[in-house]
Protein backbone atom coordinates (compact mmCIF):
# COMPACT_ATOMS: atom_id res chain seq x y z
CA UNK A 1 0.00 0.00 0.00
CA UNK A 2 1.59 3.32 -0.99
CA UNK A 3 1.77 5.81 1.84
CA UNK A 4 0.72 9.33 0.97
CA UNK A 5 1.91 12.54 2.54
CA UNK A 6 -1.40 12.51 4.41
CA UNK A 7 -0.36 9.46 6.45
CA UNK A 8 0.26 10.45 10.09
CA UNK A 9 3.56 9.54 11.76
CA UNK A 10 3.47 8.50 15.42
CA UNK A 11 6.70 8.50 17.46
CA UNK A 12 7.63 6.65 20.60
CA UNK A 13 9.69 8.30 23.34
CA UNK A 14 12.94 6.50 22.48
CA UNK A 15 13.06 7.89 18.94
CA UNK A 16 12.16 11.38 20.09
CA UNK A 17 14.95 11.29 22.67
CA UNK A 18 17.46 10.09 20.05
CA UNK A 19 16.72 13.06 17.79
CA UNK A 20 16.56 15.45 20.75
CA UNK A 21 19.95 14.20 21.97
CA UNK A 22 21.43 15.05 18.57
CA UNK A 23 19.53 18.38 18.74
CA UNK A 24 17.98 17.41 15.40
CA UNK A 25 14.25 17.23 16.05
CA UNK A 26 14.14 19.61 13.09
CA UNK A 27 14.81 16.62 10.82
CA UNK A 28 11.58 14.98 11.97
CA UNK A 29 9.69 18.22 11.47
CA UNK A 30 11.17 18.76 8.00
CA UNK A 31 10.47 15.21 6.86
CA UNK A 32 7.08 14.58 8.49
CA UNK A 33 5.88 17.82 10.12
CA UNK A 34 3.39 18.51 7.32
CA UNK A 35 1.52 15.29 8.04
CA UNK A 36 -1.68 15.25 10.08
CA UNK A 37 -1.87 14.68 13.83
CA UNK A 38 -1.44 12.80 16.05
CA UNK A 39 2.34 12.62 16.34
CA UNK A 40 2.54 10.97 19.77
CA UNK A 41 0.31 9.44 22.42
CA UNK A 42 -0.69 10.59 25.88
CA UNK A 43 1.63 8.03 27.47
CA UNK A 44 4.63 9.04 25.34
CA UNK A 45 3.95 12.67 26.25
CA UNK A 46 3.75 11.68 29.93
CA UNK A 47 7.04 9.76 29.66
CA UNK A 48 8.73 12.83 28.20
CA UNK A 49 7.28 15.04 30.95
CA UNK A 50 8.54 12.57 33.58
CA UNK A 51 11.93 12.64 31.87
CA UNK A 52 12.36 16.25 32.97
CA UNK A 53 12.78 14.89 36.52
CA UNK A 54 15.81 12.80 35.56
CA UNK A 55 19.24 14.36 35.02
CA UNK A 56 20.03 12.05 32.08
CA UNK A 57 16.93 13.10 30.13
CA UNK A 58 16.32 16.64 31.41
CA UNK A 59 17.71 18.37 28.31
CA UNK A 60 16.25 16.03 25.72
CA UNK A 61 12.82 16.05 27.38
CA UNK A 62 12.88 19.84 27.37
CA UNK A 63 13.74 19.94 23.68
CA UNK A 64 10.90 17.55 22.83
CA UNK A 65 8.36 19.50 24.89
CA UNK A 66 9.48 22.77 23.25
CA UNK A 67 8.90 21.34 19.74
CA UNK A 68 5.64 23.09 18.89
CA UNK A 69 5.14 20.95 15.77
CA UNK A 70 4.53 17.90 18.03
CA UNK A 71 1.19 19.44 19.08
CA UNK A 72 -1.39 17.65 21.26
CA UNK A 73 -1.00 13.92 21.89
CA UNK A 74 -3.65 11.39 20.92
CA UNK A 75 -5.04 8.25 22.53
CA UNK A 76 -6.01 4.94 21.00
CA UNK A 77 -9.65 4.05 21.60
CA UNK A 78 -9.04 0.30 21.87
CA UNK A 79 -7.66 -0.10 25.40
CA UNK A 80 -7.81 -3.89 25.12
CA UNK A 81 -5.56 -3.78 22.05
CA UNK A 82 -3.08 -1.57 23.96
CA UNK A 83 -2.99 -4.16 26.75
CA UNK A 84 -2.53 -7.03 24.25
CA UNK A 85 0.39 -5.24 22.61
CA UNK A 86 1.89 -4.37 25.98
CA UNK A 87 1.65 -8.03 27.04
CA UNK A 88 3.31 -9.11 23.79
CA UNK A 89 6.18 -6.71 24.55
CA UNK A 90 6.52 -7.81 28.18
CA UNK A 91 9.84 -9.10 29.40
CA UNK A 92 9.83 -11.51 32.35
CA UNK A 93 10.95 -9.85 35.57
CA UNK A 94 10.31 -6.28 34.38
CA UNK A 95 7.65 -3.85 35.51
CA UNK A 96 4.16 -4.35 34.07
CA UNK A 97 3.91 -0.65 33.14
CA UNK A 98 6.97 -1.00 30.90
CA UNK A 99 6.29 -0.56 27.17
CA UNK A 100 3.01 1.29 27.65
CA UNK A 101 4.21 4.14 25.40
CA UNK A 102 5.21 1.72 22.65
CA UNK A 103 1.93 -0.20 23.03
CA UNK A 104 -0.18 2.96 22.87
CA UNK A 105 1.78 4.26 19.89
CA UNK A 106 1.44 1.00 18.00
CA UNK A 107 -2.30 0.74 18.75
CA UNK A 108 -2.88 4.35 17.67
CA UNK A 109 -0.89 3.78 14.47
CA UNK A 110 -3.07 0.76 13.70
CA UNK A 111 -6.29 2.73 14.37
CA UNK A 112 -5.28 5.76 12.32
CA UNK A 113 -3.41 4.02 9.51
CA UNK A 114 -0.27 5.87 10.64
CA UNK A 115 3.40 5.08 10.36
CA UNK A 116 4.83 3.86 13.69
CA UNK A 117 8.34 5.09 14.53
CA UNK A 118 10.22 3.28 17.28
CA UNK A 119 13.76 2.47 18.29
CA UNK A 120 12.65 -0.08 20.86
CA UNK A 121 13.84 -3.35 19.31
CA UNK A 122 11.00 -5.51 20.63
CA UNK A 123 8.33 -3.00 19.52
CA UNK A 124 9.99 -2.60 16.11
CA UNK A 125 10.15 -6.36 15.53
CA UNK A 126 6.58 -6.94 16.71
CA UNK A 127 5.16 -4.09 14.62
CA UNK A 128 6.91 -5.20 11.44
CA UNK A 129 5.47 -8.71 11.83
CA UNK A 130 1.90 -7.52 12.40
CA UNK A 131 -0.28 -7.60 9.27
CA UNK A 132 -2.08 -4.42 10.41
CA UNK A 133 1.24 -2.50 10.34
CA UNK A 134 3.99 -4.38 8.50
CA UNK A 135 7.29 -3.35 6.99
CA UNK A 136 5.91 -0.35 5.09
CA UNK A 137 4.50 1.37 8.19
CA UNK A 138 7.30 0.90 10.71
CA UNK A 139 10.41 3.10 10.83
CA UNK A 140 13.33 3.71 13.17
CA UNK A 141 15.88 6.50 13.57
CA UNK A 142 18.28 4.89 11.08
CA UNK A 143 15.67 4.72 8.33
CA UNK A 144 14.66 8.34 8.96
CA UNK A 145 18.28 9.50 8.94
CA UNK A 146 18.81 7.59 5.70
CA UNK A 147 15.94 9.48 4.08
CA UNK A 148 17.12 12.83 5.44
Amino acid sequence: MPLTSETPVIYDAVTLHIFAHMDRLDLLDAEYGHRPDPRWTDEVHAEVVRGRSHPESLITSGRILEATWMRAPGSPSDTLEVLRIQAALATPGRSQDKNLGEAESMALAIETGAIFVTDDKAAYDLARKRPDLGRDRVLDACSILGRA
